[in-house]
């Protein structure tokens, strides 16, 4: 699915496995097309949401889960950017502790305050070896970046956009 004016997962080199998953919700006559696209030999995963209207309503969408993936094992740290006019992406790096790990932005755009992204790192992961997770924003709007460790030492990241956006066909 390549989205015309806009950055998008495609490569012209047809090296991605590409993955279209349709759900329906039959009570809101919404349908949900998730697209998944795998370039293995840079070990990336991306995935893009389109919301379908298939009535002539319009509504409105004001919060989606973008991600979210679980760690049932593994001690990590969360490494998140910061900034300000003229001192972008300064790189903070937690230890995820229990309790939930938040940043994002509520202004209706990311900025240089926060970057629309985080990584989970192993603690033992450096810039030039380990192993570490990555999720980010092309279109991030409004936005909400979480790591979080439950009573039972498993660890959850997830983004949520606050973008509001409207579904139609």
């Amino acid at each position: 699915m390549c989205i015309r004016d806009r950055p998008a997962s495609y490569d012209e080199k047809d090296q991605v496995e590409h993955l279209c998953v349709t759900l329906k919700d039959n009570n809101s006559a919404l349908k949900l097309e998730l697209h998944y696209y795998i370039y293995e030999d840079c070990d990336v995963i991306t995935r893009s949401a389109k919301v379908i209207n298939t009535e002539e309503d319009k509504i409105r969408l004001t919060k989606a889960q973008a991600a979210c993936i679980d760690f049932v094992h593994g001690e990590f740290d969360v490494i998140s950017f910061y900034g300000r006019h003229a001192m972008e992406r300064n790189m903070q790096r937690t230890s995820v502790g229990h309790g939930a790990f938040v940043i994002g932005s509520r202004r209706g755009t990311s900025s240089h305050q926060y970057n629309p992204m985080m990584i989970l790192a192993e603690k033992e992961t450096t810039e030039d070896a380990g192993t570490c997770y990555g999720m980010s924003f092309v279109y991030s709007g409004g936005f909400k970046a979480e790591v979080e460790k439950d009573q039972f030492g498993q660890t959850r990241m997830q983004t949520v956009s606050y973008t509001h956006l409207r579904a139609h066909e």
